[in-house]
C-alpha cells in the first residue's frame, strides 16, 4: 500500500517501481537470496504457461515458473531451484502480474501480443494441457530487473545491465523508514521471516 498509493519517491524511471514490487514479492515467497533475484534473473529463467479455462471463467489461466540458478547451498554448492506461481487477487501476493508488465514494456514476448487479453483470449489444443508463450531470441539471455542511465526526461532503461542489489537495498531500507521500522530494513529480513513462516507452519 506505502510503495503504490502512500510513497512519494520519484524514482529514476518508474520501470524501477515494478521492479521492486516483484523482487519484494519473489523474494518474500521463495526465501531466496535477493542477489540470486535482483542481478541475476533473466528472461530464460521464467516460463509462462498457459492453461485452459476453468469452468467458472471462461477464460485462459496464467501461470509462471521461476528457475533461480544462483541459489547457495550448504558448502557452498549452488543447485537451481524452481518455483511455481499463480495469479492471486491482491497485487501483495502476485509477482506473475509484474513480470507479465515488464515483459511487455520490453515486447521480449515472441508472440505480438498487445495487451494481457491477448493472452486470455488464447486457445490450447485439446491435446495439450497447456502452452508454453516464448520469449524472443534477443532477449532470452537479457535481464529482467535492469538499471537505468541518465537523469530526469532524460532516464532509459539499459538493455544489458542488471540492477544493483545495493541500490535495490537502498530503497528498501528508504521504505523501512517511511514505514516506521525502528530496525533498519534488508532484503535479508524477508528471506529469514519467510523461512520462520514456513518452520512454524510445517515443523
Amino acid at each position: 500500500h506505502h510503495h503504490w498509493v502512500l510513497d512519494e519517491l520519484v524514482f529514476t524511471h518508474e520501470r524501477l517501481r515494478v521492479q521492486l514490487a516483484a523482487a519484494l514479492v519473489l523474494a518474500g515467497a521463495t526465501s531466496s537470496r535477493p542477489g540470486a533475484l535482483i542481478e541475476n534473473l533473466r528472461y530464460k529463467d521464467v516460463e509462462f504457461h498457459v492453461f485452459p479455462p476453468a469452468a467458472i471463467s471462461g477464460r485462459a489461466r496464467i501461470g509462471m515458473v521461476v528457475n533461480l540458478t544462483k541459489m547457495k547451498r550448504s558448502a557452498g554448492v549452488s543447485r537451481p531451484r524452481k518455483y511455481g506461481f499463480h495469479e492471486e487477487d491482491t497485487l501483495l501476493h502476485d509477482p506473475v502480474l509484474y513480470i507479465q508488465s515488464l515483459a511487455f514494456a520490453d515486447s521480449a514476448f515472441e508472440a505480438e501480443f498487445h495487451s494481457l487479453e491477448d493472452i486470455y483470449q488464447l486457445i490450447i489444443p485439446q491435446k495439450n494441457n497447456r502452452i508454453i508463450l516464448p520469449w524472443k531470441s534477443e532477449w532470452r539471455d537479457r535481464y529482467i530487473f535492469r538499471d537505468t542511465q541518465g537523469a530526469g526526461s532524460n532516464a532509459v532503461v539499459t538493455l544489458d545491465r542488471a540492477f544493483q542489489y545495493k541500490r535495490a537495498r537502498d530503497y528498501l531500507i528508504r521504505h523501512g523508514r517511511a514505514l516506521g521500522f525502528e530496525k533498519q530494513l534488508e532484503w535479508y529480513d524477508l528471506r529469514r521471516a519467510s523461512g520462520k513462516k514456513l518452520n512454524s507452519r510445517y515443523t
